[in-house]
């Protein structure tokens, strides 16, 4: 199985708690499947090395990715790898920098202090796909080398990780402002 179960629950006013087991999400892409969700593997062909990882991955809630590259243009491609059950693949644009928890959830006043502190910079996307969580990684379909994409939570947010050949190359964390329930295990 390509992925794991994960419950999500709206608490009071809209906020999103994540729960669910310490399973990590694991999904091999291959982009010549059309089914999304497929498992599967493809040469890199634009290996992301673990200086660069912070500039090319960032994670995302909503339409909104958080990353620490201040300087991503307008109508600059994504890769959206969304951690819903199955995980899949979408295409996303950049349509400029978010600066409000109107447009952002991790901008929204519990959270924005730090979130913001941690040196993320914050995007909104245009993307078909109905994005909850997931990773975004800067650059098209075609330049999607084999990864493994991780996430679960912590007491106050959600940790993102993502491997190459077995070896960690990048990490994230949203912080979400309240307590939800912690699945992460310890490294």
């Amino acid at each position: 199985m390509c992925s794991e179960f994960v419950t999500r629950h709206r608490a009071p006013h809209g906020r999103l708690v994540v729960a669910g087991t310490a399973r990590s999400i694991t999904a091999l892409c291959l982009l010549l499947i059309p089914a999304l969700g497929a498992c599967a593997s493809s040469p890199a062909q634009h290996p992301v090395d673990g200086a660069h990882a912070n500039e090319s991955f960032g994670w995302l809630h909503g339409n909104c990715l958080a990353i620490k590259n201040p300087g991503i243009e307008k109508h600059r491609d994504l890769t959206l790898i969304l951690l819903d059950d199955p995980q899949s693949l979408a295409k996303a644009t950049v349509l400029g920098k978010a600066d409000s928890g109107a447009e952002c959830f991790a901008l929204l006043e519990d959270r924005r202090t730090v979130n913001v502190a941690e040196g993320y910079s914050f995007y909104l996307i245009d993307t078909d796909a109905q994005a909850n969580l997931g990773i975004g990684m800067l650059g098209t379909l075609d330049d999607m080398p084999k990864y493994t994409f991780h996430y679960c939570t912590t007491m106050e947010g959600v940790a993102f990780k993502v491997n190459e050949k077995g070896r960690g190359i990048w990490r994230g964390y949203y912080y979400l402002g309240y307590e939800s329930e912690a699945t992460c295990e310890s490294d």
